[in-house]
């Protein structure tokens, strides 16, 4: 009877690199659907963001393919 119950439980896989790594892909494309699209403007030297300066543009969502 012991014997029996340690044939019948397996141990759980992780699961392969690329599933992860599709499934992310997955993730980021449906998160372009959802995520607002914005950006913030620099200051007068160019490389400074101003933390003020932050306006909505138009979204660009990205497909399946």
């Amino acid at each position: 009877m012991a014997q029996q119950t340690k044939n019948t439980t397996q141990k759980k896989k992780f699961p392969n690199a690329l599933v992860i790594v599709f499934c992310i892909m997955i993730l980021a494309v449906i998160l372009t659907w959802i995520v607002p699209a914005g950006q913030y403007g620099t200051l007068a030297d160019g490389s400074t963001l101003d933390p003020n300066s932050y306006h909505q543009v138009e979204q660009s969502p990205v497909g399946l393919w």
